[in-house]
């Protein structure tokens, strides 16, 4: 019985890990300013190839994401496109979820601050149409710390995935005159 709760434990304390972590500090600025297409186009949030099957939590998450990112951009690119308008090229936003974990309300009434960390980094690819030349892939991460999600009973896991959404809105707002790079967002994301 005694190891049973000790392999127990070492799995909680395990879960609650967090190996996700940014591969830089600062995003690159894009090959050119985005306001020198003529259209945006957002595409759906989809997972890196090669990754494990989605969890159920995960794809509660990306839907979740989908929708934060949808309600900061759809605003700004349908201005942009207004303004644009005329022939030329396309601007193609494509988020990417290279690494979640995201732990949510379940594991948090469940689990409370054990359930650890849930953190998101997401690369956003922008090609250019015709042609697919890659303008930026700006990386974006951010973190919900496993104390304050726990008191909150999962509130800043949400958070953490609009955060992520306003970090992509602000990168693009950034960029659009002149192309100056941006956060990855990594000084909002405070450490356990």
């Amino acid at each position: 019985m005694r190891s049973m709760i000790l392999m127990a434990t070492a799995a909680v304390l395990l879960a609650g890990c967090n190996t996700i972590r940014p591969t830089v500090p600062e995003n690159p600025p894009p090959r050119v300013p985005l306001s020198e297409f003529s259209h945006y186009r957002l595409e759906p949030v989809v997972r890196a190839p090669g990754k494990k099957p989605e969890s159920k939590h995960d794809a509660g998450a990306r839907e979740k994401l989908q929708g934060d990112i949808d309600e900061k951009l759809a605003p700004l690119l349908a201005e942009w496109n207004a303004a644009a308008g005329g022939e030329g090229r396309t601007l193609v936003i494509t988020p990417v979820i290279e690494e979640l974990r995201f732990v949510g309300v379940t594991g948090r009434v469940a689990l409370g601050t054990f359930g650890g960390s849930s953190a998101i980094r997401m690369t956003v690819r922008m090609t250019a149409e015709p042609g697919g030349e890659l303008i930026a892939a700006p990386e974006i991460y951010q973190r919900a710390n496993a104390y304050g999600a726990g008191y909150s009973f999962g509130a800043t896991d949400y958070a953490m995935l609009l955060r992520t959404a306003s970090v992509l809105e602000q990168y693009l707002r950034r960029n659009h005159a002149q192309a100056v790079g941006g956060p990855t967002g990594l000084e909002e994301a405070p450490e356990d």
